[in-house]
């Protein structure tokens, strides 16, 4: 049928070339699974947006997800519950062969939802060879730590969020009547 369709209208000659219909069918599949460690997984959007060179490919909905047990470590036998309490999966297919930029963005909603903050992962450099699938997993347990992909760098943001914030003992912070007043002793 597509040989009917694509003739020259002048000279009559075939134009459709049967070697196109081959490397159509080099395609490969993508799964991306994305798995929440923290604490409250109500808090989570419902998707996650796929951008594939920089192109809208689709949304990765939120699967399954389930708070963690008072006092039970067990756990679903999948880890839900237990390793993570969020999963976020889904496969696209039809993805070009070669070296692609993935990036994934989410939303996280702020001061309980009066505001919102998009934050996204990329992985630069992924091979996608042809009738093959990739996966790619990613472990975020909040939103700060949802754009590193190496693990120490997500230790040293965890180990770094821990320390106090230090207190300077000349400086008071006083409040009046609908005010705030700084006061900075300038002499002993």
């Amino acid at each position: 049928m597509p040989g009917l369709v694509m003739l020259c209208p002048e000279c009559g000659v075939n134009m459709y070339d049967y070697a196109f219909e081959k490397k159509g069918t080099d395609r490969s599949a993508l799964i991306i699974k994305l798995y929440y460690t923290g604490n409250n997984p109500n808090k989570l959007a419902e998707y996650a947006k796929l951008f594939i060179n920089g192109k809208y490919i689709g949304n990765i909905e939120l699967t399954e997800k389930q708070m963690r047990a008072e006092g039970d470590m067990k756990g679903w036998s999948n880890g839900l519950g237990n390793q993570f309490t969020a999963l976020y999966e889904k496969e696209f297919r039809d993805i070009p062969v070669g070296q692609l930029r993935v990036e994934v963005e989410m939303k996280f909603n702020r001061m309980y939802g009066l505001g919102r903050s998009y934050k996204r992962v990329v992985f630069p450099y992924v091979q996608f060879n042809g009738k093959e699938k990739t996966t790619i997993e990613h472990y975020f347990e909040s939103a700060v730590d949802f754009s590193v992909t190496d693990k120490k760098k997500k230790e040293k943001i965890k180990e770094e969020s821990k320390k106090e914030i230090p207190v300077i003992s000349d400086t008071k912070l006083k409040t009046a009547t609908g005010t705030i007043k700084l006061d900075i002793g300038l002499f002993d």
